[in-house]
């Protein structure tokens, strides 16, 4: 009897730990199935929130630099449907009648003032910016855009102006031009905080690479502080040696 007993209680406690491992399982399933679902859900989150530059280099668009849509626009829709998404754009075509807008080339070059996109805010060009004959724009009658960046056009002066407008060549050349790189013009008072540091062995400001913001080149060890030199001929101290050793120079 006692055998039997020791057998039953040894085939409960099988049955119990085979439950355990069954309900862990479902429960791992469970949980795995719902963090898939929870990044499909991310990863379409942000492909829904994406920044126009993304869609306008999926139809293989030029994009010009300080672009209020960067890659523009084909035609009304479009823009409607970018303006619902930015509210940079939505402002600045306020009023802008889409059921009356068409798409038209200029039939001779025009002189305007230009808008133009830094991040969050658009200005307008102090100066005007000459379009040529044949370029399409978009207009509803009484707003005009470029339809290559939706840079709205105007025939008179605006008041919101930039001190650091960029040349008015700038707006026709493609970013893809010089790799993408946005170009940030620094203020004239801009001054490197590394530049009024105190000097420290091995950094001579006299080696920054010109346009590097007072970045010293890299020479490997990823500090862009060049390494102490020694002076040639001489024999290096059993300090320098240990030195050397710990920065993994031979």
């Amino acid at each position: 009897m006692r055998l039997i007993a020791l057998c039953l209680l040894f085939l409960g406690l099988a049955v119990g730990a085979l439950r355990l491992i069954l309900s862990h399982n479902e429960s791992t399933s469970l949980d795995s199935s719902r963090t898939d679902s929870q990044a499909g859900a991310t990863a379409q989150s942000l492909i829904s929130s994406m920044p126009p530059t993304a869609a306008a280099n999926q139809h293989g668009r030029p994009v010009y630099r300080y672009s209020v849509i960067p890659g523009g626009v084909q035609d009304p829709a479009e823009l409607q449907r970018v303006s619902a998404q930015d509210r940079i754009v939505a402002a600045h075509f306020a009023g802008f009648d889409y059921r009356r807008a068409r798409v038209v080339r200029l039939q001779q070059a025009r002189e305007v003032y230009l808008s133009y996109r830094v991040r969050d805010r658009v200005f307008w060009t102090r100066k005007k910016v000459r379009l040529a004959a044949g370029e399409k724009v978009i207009s509803d009658g009484k707003i005009t855009a470029r339809t290559r960046c939706a840079n709205r056009v105007s025939e008179t002066k605006q008041a919101a102006v930039s001190p650091e407008e960029p040349p008015s060549d700038a707006f026709d050349r493609p970013m893809e031009e010089d790799g993408g790189a946005m170009q940030f013009r620094f203020p004239s008072t801009f001054d490197s905080a590394l530049l009024s540091r105190p000097q420290m062995p091995g950094f001579d400001p006299g080696n920054l690479i010109p346009g590097s913001a007072g970045l010293a080149p890299l020479v490997g060890w990823g500090t862009g502080i060049a390494p102490p030199s020694i002076p040639v001929g001489s024999c290096e101290t059993p300090a320098q040696e240990k030195l050397e050793g710990q920065l993994g120079v031979f």
